[in-house]
């Protein structure tokens, strides 16, 4: 293996022979088939899967780019002192690279990158996992962080400064847009959908019991109870999403005392999981309001066309 750096020829269990003799043996393909791999080795190349569908590519590659000529410099450096040791080339490559598989052994994963598991694991190996946005930028005003890309001429102090406060901006920006436009949403089209609903049920019971007292009517009291507790769900949801709602406006006016990166911990820490809150409550409302009530397109009205 390489990493015991005594790997001097093929494995055979890396030649695959499918025992038919008109066709050739051929060597097992080294790549990384991973499909959950944010850095993966495809023979000659590096994919890097890490970056949404909505980012630009450009930085993430400088920065790429960048950690790949410091790492370079830093196992050529290694190959000249050993070579200055007295070992011939070919060793001193083969104990650096050997050194260097087993000193970065930690951060090699390839189970599902996507998964619980893998963040259990990451967490045990020490690992960092940040998940807010927000606080991952922070890496652009570290010191050493700085001092790398002024090496190699890449971005300067002031250009890394620049750009950490441009994206706490935009990132504030984008969930001040979101939730606004959650707020509208749920303004112009939610409420009025279940309020629309609520009105229908209500006549109804109202019905029911006005044709008791006149009509001689006596549908069964469970039965009647059935549509009272179903009105007083709807009454039930259509109230917490509301609250929700006022909470996070009371959250963006809050927010608006603060500065970018105040604010971006406090939409982190509470404007997103307030928002994913209302999520799960519209959802809960979509799924009892009528069709006929419900003027937004429902999931499954998404998913199969009618």
């Amino acid at each position: 293996m390489i990493e015991k750096g005594s790997k001097h020829k093929i494995s055979k269990r890396d030649i695959i022979d499918l025992g038919v003799t008109r066709l050739p043996k051929f060597n097992k393909d080294s790549t990384d088939r991973n499909r959950t791999s944010p850095f993966a080795f495809t023979g000659s190349k590096f994919e890097f899967r890490a970056v949404g569908s909505s980012q630009n590519i450009s930085t993430p590659i400088a920065v790429i780019n960048t950690i790949i000529a410091d790492s370079l410099d830093h196992v050529a450096d290694e190959i000249k002192k050993a070579s200055a040791r007295g070992k011939d080339f070919n060793t001193a490559v083969m104990q650096v690279i050997a050194r260097t598989v087993k000193e970065t052994k930690y951060i090699r994963f390839e189970g599902n990158n996507y998964s619980p598991e893998w963040l259990k694991e990451a967490r045990r190996r020490g690992l960092p996992n940040i998940a807010s946005t927000a606080e991952a930028l922070k890496a652009l005003t570290k010191k050493e962080n700085i001092d790398l890309f002024e090496k190699y001429k890449v971005f300067s102090k002031e250009e890394l400064l620049a750009r950490y406060h441009i994206w706490i901006h935009t990132y504030n920006l984008i969930l001040e847009i979101e939730a606004n436009t959650m707020n509208e949403m749920v303004n112009a089209s939610i409420l009025p959908a279940g309020y629309k609903y609520q009105k229908l049920l209500s006549e109804n019971v109202t019905g029911l019991v006005n044709l008791k007292k006149t009509a001689g009517i006596n549908p069964e009291a469970a039965a009647l109870k059935d549509q009272e507790a179903h009105l007083c769900d709807i009454i039930a949801k259509i109230y917490y999403v509301r609250r929700n709602v006022k909470e996070m406006i009371g959250l963006l006016e809050e927010a608006k005392r603060l500065n970018g990166e105040e604010r971006a911990k406090m939409y982190f820490e509470d404007l997103k999981p307030l928002m994913e809150h209302i999520r799960k409550h519209v959802d809960a409302l979509e799924c009892v309001v009528s069709d006929e009530d419900w003027d937004l397109p429902k999931y499954r009205e998404m998913l199969f066309i009618n």
